[in-house]
């Protein structure tokens, strides 16, 4: 239907040139992007699970030399536990003099297993016997402390129901100054089970951040370090980072695994701010958890995403002339064509078209070439049609005069024959001014049938006064069918080949006109008592003379009414020729004919 549609329609709103190019530069600019797009979703989850992979490795590995480390200080201390001469410090009652050297004793034990080993700190021993004010050598790490002061440390509470535990970083602070250490504590039994004391071994916290730190990390790359129940063994700020973490590990069952995360209001969640890789030793059961933000592992992505688009965009511009060339060239002949039917006129000559086109755009030029030629051979007939109608028309007039002055000299002929007193003469020619007068009709085609009729009986009234006695005519119409519409001079050559052919040589003969009809169809017979014609209806020569008329009136009616309308001419029975001209009932002219042709109002039967 059009309307809106239409106008929404850009193939139908825009110039083709527009649309070739807006079409092929947007293609290119959507492709463009959807291939920077999935090369860089693509790139980066490859660069991601490389990453993981990598970084599973490298936890994995630094989990057995953590492991390795922390087992060691496990069996130092269990080793220390059950020494003999430790025991025997705890347990025997002897002189201060013997306890001093026992203390002696204890403290360079002690000290050698801290010199032994370059990630303990130093040792603290928490002795439930009286061992007098403290004498630990700080230069050998060792301290030996009344047991009433391990009730007063902040971790007590982590080995109060435990006979081992390790304690995260901390602060320590001694007469050498503080340092940061990560401390594993062990109580003391007897060989009798009796509760003895407490040894702390410290490790160094800056060798077990080397440790962590290990190799294939960066500045931005966070390790963290939590035992088997989330906590965290290692001190670093990042603001607020390890407590969620905490909560994260606490809650997370699997050993190993990774996630892309951010913290939101202390928790982590979905997000692109950290690729999140945690692994846990299948011995200690801590977890140790790399920190990786997410931009410096897409950052490779991010680069061929960039390198993409800047190629893109070069061929992009690239395509964007190819694309102007291109539309040009389609365009170029549609621009021709429009120019040649804007200029074109059937005055001017013919507007030249290229012609080394083999395309559609050739048949389109070839096309109009041939349309242009025929709309000027059609021009140049109408002018020839239109000469010809001027010629036809002044002809008419000029025939228009030559009847009027046959008539009037008709009419001075009568007048003339009557002052003779040539009676006859004088109805000979008042009969065929009548006759002349139905005849021009004021140049119509049709005229009632009564003025048919009329001209008939002039007609047959002349021929009576050239027989004399000896011709009959008759001529039986109803009133009703004398005012329908008749072509002119429909009836009057069989009436003529009736008198001329049909009664030649005959002294005297019998002519009958009749007419039947109903509200729609009209018949018309004309019957003649003459020679008649043979039965296989050949007509001997002496009455083909007349057949110019005959076949004169067939044609008219064929070309106004067709079938079932037209001409019969059969034999009589009785002998002579009997002629049926069969037309429709016509009482409106106006109404019945359009174009010259009858149409007929009536219903397929």
């Amino acid at each position: 239907m059009g309307g809106a549609d239409d106008r929404l329609n850009p193939f139908k709103s825009f110039k083709i040139y527009h649309l070739l190019f807006g079409l092929i530069a947007g293609f290119m600019l959507v492709l463009l992007s959807v291939v920077i797009w999935f090369s860089y979703t693509t790139s980066s989850k490859e660069f991601v699970q490389n990453t993981f992979y990598y970084q599973q490795q490298l936890l994995s590995e630094l989990n057995k030399q953590l492991s390795i480390q922390l087992v060691g200080i496990e069996q130092t201390a269990l080793a220390t536990s059950q020494n003999v001469r430790l025991e025997e410090f705890a347990s025997s009652n002897r002189t201060n003099y013997q306890m001093y050297r026992k203390k002696k004793d204890i403290e360079w034990y002690l000290a050698q297993i801290t010199y032994s080993s370059t990630v303990i700190d130093s040792i603290d021993l928490y002795i439930s016997y009286d061992v007098g004010p403290y004498s630990g050598t700080q230069d050998f790490g060792v301290r030996l402390l009344e047991h009433t002061q391990l009730l007063n440390e902040p971790w007590y509470a982590d080995i109060e129901l435990s006979d081992d535990a390790w304690l995260g970083e901390r602060t320590l602070l001694t007469s050498r100054g503080s340092r940061n250490v990560l401390s594993y504590v062990r109580k003391l039994y007897s060989n009798l089970g009796q509760y003895q004391g407490v040894i702390v071994i410290h490790v160094k916290a800056p060798a077990i951040h080397q440790l962590i730190a290990g190799r294939g990390g960066n500045e931005s790359t966070i390790r963290h370090l939590f035992d088997s129940g989330g906590r965290p063994m290692l001190q670093r700020d990042q603001s607020g980072k390890l407590e969620a973490l905490s909560s994260f590990v606490s809650e997370t069952k699997s050993p190993s695994g990774y996630r892309v995360a951010q913290q939101v209001n202390g928790a982590w969640v979905e997000g692109s701010e950290y690729l999140m890789v945690w692994s846990e030793d299948y011995s200690t059961k801590w977890k140790m958890i790399e920190l990786t933000p997410y931009k410096e592992i897409t950052r490779g992505s991010l680069n061929l995403a960039l390198a993409l688009t800047l190629i893109g965009l070069c061929a992009l511009i690239a395509v964007l002339f190819v694309t102007h060339y291109i539309a040009r060239q389609f365009t170029l002949p549609i621009r021709h064509l429009l120019s040649a039917m804007g200029k074109f006129s059937v005055d001017r000559k013919p507007v030249k078209l290229p012609g080394d086109y083999n395309n559609e755009f050739g048949a389109m030029f070839n096309g109009f070439r041939s349309t242009s030629d025929k709309i000027i051979q059609l021009y140049d007939s109408l002018e020839e049609q239109h000469r010809r109608q001027r010629d036809a028309e002044i002809s008419a007039l000029q025939a228009n005069i030559n009847p009027h002055f046959l008539y009037n000299t008709l009419d001075q002929l009568n007048w003339m024959a009557i002052d003779a007193g040539e009676e006859q003469m004088s109805r000979v020619l008042e009969l065929m001014g009548r006759m002349f007068r139905i005849g021009l009709s004021n140049g119509e085609r049709w005229i009632r049938i009564e003025d048919e009729l009329e001209h008939l009986a002039c007609y047959l009234e002349i021929q009576q006064i050239r027989w004399g006695e000896g011709l009959e005519y008759e001529i039986e119409v109803d009133e009703g069918c004398r005012k329908a519409w008749i072509p002119k001079l429909t009836l009057q050559p069989f009436v003529e080949n009736a008198v001329l052919h049909g009664l030649h040589g005959r002294m005297s003969g019998r002519i009958r006109i009749r007419c039947l009809g109903d509200a729609s169809r009209l018949e018309f017979t004309i019957e003649d008592d003459g020679v008649g014609i043979p039965e296989n209806g050949v007509l001997p020569p002496s009455r083909k003379k007349g057949g110019y008329g005959v076949k004169n009136v067939r044609e008219r009616l064929d070309a106004y009414f067709g079938a079932p309308y037209g001409v019969t001419i059969k034999p009589r029975p009785e002998g002579g020729t009997a002629v049926v001209v069969a037309i429709p009932r016509i009482e409106n002219i106006d109404d019945q004919l359009g174009g010259g042709r009858y149409v007929e109002n009536r219903t397929d039967r």
